[in-house]
């Protein structure tokens, strides 16, 4: 396995590189730079001004994305707390949202600047 990737393992245990990997074909290289796009794509700024101005609508949406993204790429932490922001956003649960919202964007933080050091910068 790349060192890259044996690195970020290091950081992120519960990453599941097999699932990703085989997402991208089995090719190594390819996930790496799926990696990178996921790091260049960065949701978290639409996701805050959609959570700040109570658009959950449309943050359903954004956390969905970013759910699927996510787990595609086997970062299932990630998935699921986005997954339960979009179904509280979807259900209208805004307390859940409110009390959640910063602990995922924290965590997703933590992964774009975790990635960016091990993958995209190495």
């Amino acid at each position: 396995m790349d060192s890259r990737l044996e690195n970020l393992k290091n950081v992120i245990p519960d990453i599941d590189f097999e699932k990703g990997i085989n997402y991208c074909a089995g090719d190594e290289e390819f996930y790496i730079d799926v990696l990178s796009d996921y790091v260049a794509e960065n949701r978290k700024a639409e996701m805050e001004e959609l959570f700040a101005s109570e658009n959950y609508a449309d943050y359903a949406v954004e956390v969905h994305a970013l759910k699927s993204t996510s787990r595609t790429l086997g970062l299932e932490k990630m998935g699921n707390l986005a997954e339960k922001l979009e179904h509280a956003a979807k259900d209208g649960n805004t307390e859940y949202v409110k009390a959640n919202h910063a602990e995922a964007m924290d965590y997703f933080d933590s992964l774009l600047k975790n990635i960016t050091e091990l993958v995209v910068e190495a």
